[in-house]
């Protein structure tokens, strides 16, 4: 089992080929702020993990050319993206509440099951949202985390990350499978120091 960080954002990366994933993990108490200028705000961080590309183009049909190249990487080392693997995909940012995260299939792939967790670093044990998901057929859902976490939102008291994991994987694996990721975070403090 393998853990990536293919998550936007954060620390710059530091890569010498000057690839744009794997992304360095930020310090559990890095600062990471969204942009909001004198109050309290609710904000929305997206993924959007499809990586599908014609080789060569750098131009992507509604794809992460990062993904892609990322995915290209991972083919000349042998070693493509397996069941079990943990690919860390959107910072949970210290001083937020998550109160939902939606997820859509959008370029469905027959033999694709996956799941959303919060790692848990910043709340004291990992947050399980749910059983394995159905990445074959087209969907839309929300995650409920009040729910989950016994009817109040996960509150970060440091920098946190939700993970997707592949329970299974088809043997054409996953460049061809687009799926879309959104929380729904709220910084109630001012201070993040």
């Amino acid at each position: 089992m393998a853990t990536y960080n293919i998550f936007h954002g954060g620390q710059r990366t530091q890569n010498l080929d000057y690839a744009m994933l794997e992304q360095v993990e930020p310090d559990k108490d890095a600062y990471m702020q969204p942009d909001h200028r004198s109050a309290s705000c609710r904000f929305s961080p997206t993924y959007t993990f499809y990586g599908e590309r014609v080789r060569g183009s750098t131009w992507m049909a509604g794809g992460s050319l990062a993904l892609a190249q990322f995915f290209d990487r991972l083919d000349e080392l042998g070693t493509p993206i397996a069941v079990g693997d943990v690919l860390n995909i959107m910072i949970m940012p210290k001083h937020t509440e998550l109160e939902r995260i939606t997820w859509q299939v959008s370029k469905p792939l027959a033999g694709v099951e996956f799941k959303l967790d919060i790692r848990g670093n910043g709340l004291g044990g990992a947050l399980a949202l749910g059983a394995s998901l159905d990445g074959s057929a087209s969907d839309t859902q929300m995650i409920d985390v009040y729910a989950k976490n016994g009817n109040k939102p996960a509150f970060f008291d440091e920098n946190d990350m939700l993970t997707l994991e592949f329970s299974a994987i088809p043997a054409e694996g996953l460049r061809k499978f687009g799926l879309h990721v959104a929380a729904g975070l709220y910084e109630p403090l001012m201070d993040r120091a």
